[in-house]
């Protein structure tokens, strides 16, 4: 049995330019489209002695007729047949087994070089399917769809040693790329005690070009490959959801069944991100891990809460803990009396000493989409969008200072939150006991203390840095990708600092 070893995160904060990524990206496509098509590590051995004995009856050639007739489907040997990603698909071959079928998946004559190099391929990416395959997350209630990769390598000396880089993939707009930039450049985890992952991005402009974006050089690189990857693992996660929605519904599918191809449309944005080693809050109140803290780590906890409220009021995120949403009817922002927390928006990373609360990590960072300028196709909204933004400022002005009254408004809201489930669940039971006024963990002074300290962080360390020409370079790179992301926040930011 091959042994497994997890390391440290670094496929995604490491990488300064777009080519030191582009063939661990391009291996992770072939990995997802392997998975979307139900091809199993076994399946791949299959596949590479078939072509290992086709080798050895070949007299130093082969042509794409002798691939069919050895039993290597076509739309599986098309994603090795070069050192591009296919651009194109069809499905009107009698051979192809779905969606992933080129025009020209492999050249009319493979030199005998050139099939060695696919066959090591496939013989390192069948170990890895077969080690630690890639899985589908769909989140039904908001339509959001991660796909939890583990990129898998074979050690160089130890040929038995598989060594596993883990992150997350998901389809997202720029304005929570924007979003967990910012908040990447914001956060010092050792101060602060709160965190968000570290990211890294590619953006289609359109069929032909893409553009990759680093998280720690904020660096933006036009790419022809981005676009083909990003065609790929878009196709690639619209196959995964249509086949969980069948296995959802209790329908068999069908091999044979033809998926419509998805290219990528102008937009379209990838996002791959740190798999943070912790659970979501929910789930951690749930699990009962949050009753197994002492007075002082549950305390850090709701300090925590405060802090990451704090900073999510001015970078305008309302879909964790902030319980305020937009009325159209009204023209205005109000407190959400029901349901206006998402505990699944915020990670909980224990300390690997105590094995207690150690920090939180923010994740699905988007800014709620009425704050931001509309385009120029959505001319139309350029009242609406601006009165929310305007009415947004006056909340800002009445909690940035009164973290009171807000700390009230937070404790309220969960405690409403977890009321039904607190009856069958020993772990929310436990929650709901502390935020009462008279426990000695003081759940809504912890809160208030947090979102004190945080507008204090703001005003002294976070505005003071974001205007520093060293963040320069990231803010020119958020204006030019998502304006109508930046100036509105440039707005709420400015409305922070004459608070103080």
């Amino acid at each position: 049995m091959s042994a497994i070893h997890m390391l440290p995160f670094s496929f995604v904060d490491k990488f300064s330019s777009f080519e030191a990524a582009e063939h661990r990206l391009e291996r992770t496509a072939r990995l997802a489209r392997l998975t979307s098509g139900q091809i199993e590590g076994f399946q791949i051995e299959e596949f590479v002695d078939a072509l290992e004995n086709l080798g050895s009856q070949a007299d130093g050639s082969y042509l794409e007729d002798d691939v069919f007739e050895a039993g290597v489907p076509m739309w599986i040997f098309s994603l090795y047949s070069s050192s591009t990603l296919p651009e194109e698909s069809a499905s009107d071959s009698e051979d192809s087994e779905g969606d992933f079928y080129s025009d020209d998946p492999a050249p009319t004559r493979i030199s005998r070089e050139e099939m060695q190099k696919m066959i090591c391929q496939m013989k390192q990416d069948g170990k890895s399917l077969m080690q630690c395959p890639i899985q589908i997350s769909h989140n039904t209630e908001n339509n959001n769809t991660t796909l939890l990769v583990n990129h898998t390598f074979v050690g160089k000396k130890n040929q038995s040693t598989i060594k596993v880089h883990s992150f997350v993939i998901k389809k997202t707009n720029m304005s929570e790329v924007a979003a967990s930039f910012i908040y990447n450049a914001w956060f010092d985890s050792k101060q602060d005690g709160i965190r968000a992952p570290s990211i890294c991005a590619l953006h289609c402009v359109d069929e032909e070009s893409g553009i990759f974006i680093n998280s720690q050089m904020y660096l933006a690189q036009d790419s022809t490959a981005a676009a083909k990857i990003t065609a790929l693992f878009s196709q690639t996660i619209d196959c995964l959801v249509e086949e969980a929605g069948s296995m959802d519904e209790e329908e068999e599918i069908d091999d044979d069944e033809e998926i419509d191809d998805v290219l990528p449309a102008e937009g379209t944005t990838l996002m791959f991100a740190e798999k943070i080693q912790g659970n979501t809050m929910d789930a951690y109140v749930h699990s009962g891990q949050y009753s197994l803290n002492t007075v002082e780590q549950k305390q850090a906890f709701f300090h925590s809460i405060g802090k990451v409220s704090m900073l999510d009021l001015m970078m305008g995120v309302v879909d964790r803990f902030l319980p305020l949403e937009y009325s159209e009817e009204l023209d205005e922002f109000i407190v959400k009396k029901e349901g206006g927390m998402n505990l699944g928006n915020a990670m909980v990373v224990l300390d690997p000493q105590s094995g207690g609360f150690s920090h939180l990590v923010t994740i699905d960072n988007e800014i709620l989409n009425v704050l931001n300028a509309p385009s120029e196709e959505d001319a139309q909204l350029s009242h609406s969008t601006a009165e929310a933004r305007k009415s947004y400022l006056q909340q800002i002005q009445g909690y940035g200072r009164n973290q009171a009254v807000l700390s009230s408004i937070l404790v309220d809201t969960l405690a409403t939150l977890i009321e039904e489930r607190a009856e069958g669940n020993s772990g929310f039971a436990q929650l709901q006991t502390d935020l009462q006024s008279d426990s000695a963990v003081g759940a809504s002074k912890c809160i208030e203390e947090g979102l004190m300290a945080m507008f204090e962080t703001i005003q002294t360390r976070i505005i003071p840095q974001w205007q520093e020409r060293g963040r320069a370079s990231l803010k020119n790179l958020l204006h030019e990708q998502c304006p109508s992301v930046m100036g509105p926040l440039e707005e709420r930011i400015e409305e922070f600092k004459a608070l103080a």
